[in-house]
């Protein structure tokens, strides 16, 4: 009589059996210990403008497999494995302006003048809405005016957000400048803008944002201010 009649198995079949066992073993286990490593990717965007160029380390939580990550300039595409990863960006810091305007509202009258000048020159037409400069006046608060114009900030914030570089620092003036022909209208730049309300405006007729870009160095609404409130206050880069 063989071992099969006796019910036993064979050696061969035994191991077999075991061999079964032992990789649905390690199948179980892979998917309980999913293999992650953390690593960082790291990009470098570098914008040419006046003065000197510094980058600053930005931090941007990439989850899930694949994560299209906005820094200034082209888009980038970083690749993670597993969970969230922390991805680093250097962002460029622009140089510092070298002007800005000042108003001083002790002796603003509210006429809107800088206004009319600002749209006429820059738009050829008399349209508050066109023009660089706005006037707000407290009529119920002791008739305060206050001009809004842009602090040509350092490292600005609407330079940076700008997907296609139609923002750039002039080599003269110091200003951040528009380029018309270049921007899309996607007005990124005016959310970006820390001050309330945004310093950056926008052209419906054209669907492009503009600003003050300093007249070239010689704001016309400082030039033409009828009180003198308005001053071009100059620095020294």
């Amino acid at each position: 009589m063989t071992e099969k009649e006796h019910g036993e198995i064979s050696r061969r079949e035994f191991l077999k059996d075991a061999g079964f066992v032992v990789g649905g073993a390690a199948i179980g286990a892979g998917i309980t210990y999913p293999l992650v490593s953390k690593d960082t990717v790291t990009e470098t965007k570098t914008v040419e403008v006046a003065g000197p160029t510094k980058t600053v380390p930005t931090t941007v939580e990439v989850p899930g497999a694949t994560k299209t990550v906005e820094v200034p300039g082209p888009t980038k595409t970083v690749e993670v494995p597993g969970p969230t990863k922390t991805v680093t960006v250097e962002v460029p810091i622009t140089a510092p302006s070298k002007g800005h305007l000042v108003h001083n509202p002790d002796i603003c009258s509210g006429c809107r003048t800088c206004e009319i000048v600002c749209s006429l020159s820059k738009e050829g037409a008399v349209n508050p809405e066109l023009a660089r400069i706005h006037v707000s006046t407290d009529r119920l608060g002791g008739y305060i005016s206050e001009v809004m114009s842009c602090k040509q900030c350092d490292g600005p914030e609407c330079l940076l957000a700008c997907p296609i570089d139609a923002l750039h620092v002039d080599a003269v003036t110091g200003a951040r400048v528009i380029d018309e022909k270049k921007c899309i209208g996607c007005k990124l730049c005016m959310e970006a803008c820390p001050a309330t309300p945004s310093r950056i405006r926008f052209n419906t007729a054209k669907n492009v944002c503009f600003k003050c870009d300093l007249c070239g160095g010689e704001p016309q609404c400082v030039k033409f201010c009828p009180y003198g409130a308005l001053t071009f206050v100059k620095e020294e880069v």
